[in-house]
């Protein structure tokens, strides 16, 4: 989940990055929208910046709510593992890890942090619920002795069912990458904790006197501030390479029953309000190249985004077989149940 462009009040550099100096006429924001600077302690002083505040603001709840559609449909089918690639959760978990270390190192403000956690959260309620229909339509297939893989042709909708009958794929591989995943996130967690004692320099106070050169600006405030930028890097790379496993996935079952479409609208709107909340901030290159590695992760995922919601409306008659296959199961397992 991409962060939301809060800078703290107390730093030089963060805070030419919301209000340029020409337009800042206090340094206590008396002339600035109090409610933006009382929740968000961000100044802002003129119509755009408000708009992007705006955006900022829809783009937190587009993603705080982002994965509770596919928590409902994983809930309604028990069929997570069949139609979530575990990559994209891996990915998405380890993106959203890197970016609550970044939001640590680089002293973001504790709602930002806040929200980091609760993206990690909700991954790890995803992954509990794919690594659960995992297990237990495994253990169905071994007494079934058939193959209930995710990546079958599909069969259309209206046609005969056709299920196949092939091994069971190894339950282990998929649950050491889900372990390794848990394993980071508890790094990423302890992060919280001992990050915050880490001696770094001071960075200089704003003081809205003096004179200063305005035509440079250090990239980096300091050494920390880089580490941030590369957690950034890493994050991008991560939510872009999420996406990929799906696709494929999508393509190989030549279906998408079984996700939920309000994963990636949401995802849609997370990502455009938040690349449409940069560009409204501050368009000035300095600004774009703090931020490049979030901007190209907004704007990358968003177009894989659309290609998966294209995939919705291209595979929207198909089943793939195995689900078929899986759904048969479960009524033969309620009837033995409830006979």
């Amino acid at each position: 989940m991409p962060g939301f462009l809060w800078s703290n009040l107390d730093t030089s550099d963060n805070f030419s990055d919301i209000v340029p100096l020409y337009n800042l006429t206090d340094s206590n924001c008396i002339d600035g929208v109090q409610w933006i600077l009382t929740v968000f302690n961000q100044c802002v002083l003129d119509a755009q910046r408000y708009a992007a505040v705006i955006f900022g603001i829809v783009s937190i709840i587009a993603w705080a709510i982002n994965g509770m559609p596919q928590m409902v449909t994983n809930c309604k089918t028990g069929l997570a593992h069949q139609a979530m690639s575990i990559y994209l959760l891996i990915f998405w978990t380890i993106g959203d890890t890197l970016n609550l270390i970044g939001c640590e190192l680089t002293h973001q403000l504790p709602l930002q942090t806040y929200m980091a956690l609760f993206s990690i959260g909700c991954d790890v309620i995803l992954l509990a619920q794919w690594i659960l229909a995992y297990v237990r339509h495994y253990r169905l297939s071994r007494l079934r002795g058939g193959d209930l893989s995710s990546d079958e042709p599909a069969v259309n909708a209206d046609s005969e069912e056709a299920p196949g009958s092939n091994p069971s794929t190894p339950l282990y591989p998929s649950l050491y990458a889900c372990a390794a995943t848990v394993w980071l996130i508890s790094c990423g967690a302890a992060s919280t904790v001992w990050l915050p004692t880490i001696e770094t320099a001071p960075r200089p106070a704003f003081t809205g006197t003096g004179r200063r050169l305005l035509f440079y600006q250090p990239v980096f405030v300091d050494t920390m501030d880089l580490i941030g930028y590369i957690m950034g890097c890493l994050s991008t790379c991560c939510y872009l390479s999420s996406r990929i496993p799906q696709l494929t996935k999508n393509c190989l079952r030549r279906s998408t029953e079984g996700l939920s479409a309000g994963l990636f609208i949401l995802a849609l709107v997370g990502n455009s309000t938040y690349s449409t909340q940069i560009f409204l901030t501050d368009s000035s290159f300095l600004f774009i190249l703090r931020h490049f590695p979030w901007i190209m992760g907004s704007l990358g995922v968003l177009t894989l985004d659309v290609v998966i919601m294209v995939q919705f409306f291209l595979f929207r008659n198909n089943r793939p077989a195995s689900l078929t296959l899986s759904l048969d199961i479960d009524e033969e397992q309620q009837s033995l149940i409830y006979s």
